[in-house]
């Protein structure tokens, strides 16, 4: 693989999150991307004009509505020196679009939230800013930059250069139905076979499923992670090995018995999970606020079977932006993600603080005491992996995830059929 994001501990990033410790640019030739250099950089000193930054996003609702009020404190902050200019992109896949349509076209937002995969490709074309040399700045650098959460920063980087800052995280935890479990004598799952054998349970007490999982190919992607055969190695990816075959077979076999259920036209498995339709689900753990119990007790674990896979958005400037824009954005990226901006956003937002320091603090603390994975991810409970991208692993995402939804959708379907089909579709889309 050419660029190929770092990654340690044999390709899979699993960190417990303890809280114990813990300019303008050149292009050059295939060598290297980058040739920004220390003396090359400007600073916010050196703008004497207001200067306008765009930044494209997919937030929404309360999330988007928090970052406006975290963008309103920047502009105040640099009030006749930068005004940034928020802009909501309206979906991530419409996000992801438009900025595709704007590369090609060379007309970028000074700065952009997306995943990594996104970077990938942005990278590919030359188009992102290598922000090393702003991080270790004597004058305007991030001191405090190894703050964040190494489990965040180490996928921020392509070809040992940083192309992100890490801005809003999350993991997937276990939202269970108290009552449920305790009518069919069970307790929480903590490996796959309690969860299987829990959800056999639940459904022969309460004729109700045990378990869903919001997103199937999460699901699919963590326990390759989590039985040490991660389905992609470098750009070869390998979705018809023996692990793999089981990993999809083991849901199908939950579909088939009732034990299992997707979220199918429900979109989310929240719903359910609020009606009492389901037992217990995996999701996003920014998705705790759309729990909301309809008459019961409810309770969230770590995910069954290990760690559970990271995600969330970063920060990243584009080379078409002048001088002084990528010097407003660097000053807008260390707002973002310093302590009391970050705090406020993971209070809101139910989203993981990337900082050590921001997850220690007495007020983060002691919200944590009223909100359950907060209070996990405080006592270092959460532990998770990075799954690192490789060419097309956009592409490879939605074909995992279209593969685990025919044969959970048609329970019929072969599971060995799907498989090779989703790996042919990924090899081709490699080779483009």
């Amino acid at each position: 693989m050419k660029h190929m994001f770092k990654k340690s501990l044999l390709g899979a990033l699993v960190l417990s999150l303890g809280l114990t410790g813990c300019g303008t640019s050149t292009k050059s030739g295939t060598s290297g991307k980058d040739s920004q250099t220390k003396a090359a950089i400007v600073t916010a000193d050196d703008v004497k004009t207001e200067t306008t930054l765009t930044f494209w996003h997919a937030l929404t609702g309360p999330h988007q509505d928090q970052l406006n009020k975290m963008v309103s404190g920047f502009n105040d902050k640099w009030k006749g020196k930068f005004k940034v200019e928020a802009s909501n992109q309206g979906t991530y896949t419409d996000l992801s679009t438009k900025l595709a349509t704007a590369l090609t076209a060379k007309q970028l937002p000074t700065m952009t939230l997306g995943y990594e995969d996104w970077m990938y490709s942005h990278h590919e074309k030359d188009a992102v800013v290598a922000l090393d040399d702003y991080i270790t700045n004597a004058k305007v650098g991030m001191k405090d930059y190894e703050d964040i959460f190494q489990a965040f920063r180490d996928t921020t980087k392509l070809d040992g250069k940083t192309y992100a800052v890490p801005f809003n995280k999350s993991t997937e935890v276990l939202y269970v139905n108290d009552d449920l479990l305790a009518k069919a004598g069970v307790t929480a799952p903590k490996t796959d076979d309690e969860l299987i054998s829990a959800s056999k349970a639940i459904k022969e007490k309460t004729g109700k499923p045990g378990y869903g999982a919001d997103s199937l190919a999460n699901y699919f992607i963590t326990k390759t992670y989590q039985q040490n055969a991660p389905y992609h190695t470098g750009d070869k990816v390998n979705l018809t090995n023996d692990v793999s075959k089981k990993i999809a077979q083991t849901y199908q076999d939950g579909v088939k018995g009732g034990y299992f259920r997707i979220a199918g036209e429900d979109k989310f498995l929240s719903g359910p999970f609020n009606s009492g339709a389901v037992a217990m689900y995996q999701g996003s753990s920014a998705g705790a606020a759309f729990i909301k119990p309809n008459g019961f007790k409810f309770s969230v674990y770590p995910v069954p079977g290990g760690a559970g896979i990271q995600q969330g958005t970063n920060l990243s400037v584009f080379k078409t932006a002048t001088p002084e824009q990528i010097a407003g954005a660097w000053e807008f990226i260390k707002y973002m993600t310093s302590v009391d901006p970050q705090v406020d956003f993971a209070m809101v937002t139910g989203y993981l603080p990337i900082r050590q320091s921001a997850a220690k603090s007495a007020k983060y603390v002691e919200f944590a005491k009223k909100n359950t994975v907060a209070q996990l991810f405080v006592d270092g409970k959460l532990k998770f992996f990075s799954d690192p991208v490789y060419k097309a692993s956009t592409i490879g995402r939605s074909e995992i995830e279209a593969m685990m939804q025919k044969i959970n959708s048609d329970t019929s379907a072969s599971v060995d059929e799907a498989l090779k089909k989703a790996q042919s579709a990924i090899e081709f889309a490699q080779k483009r």
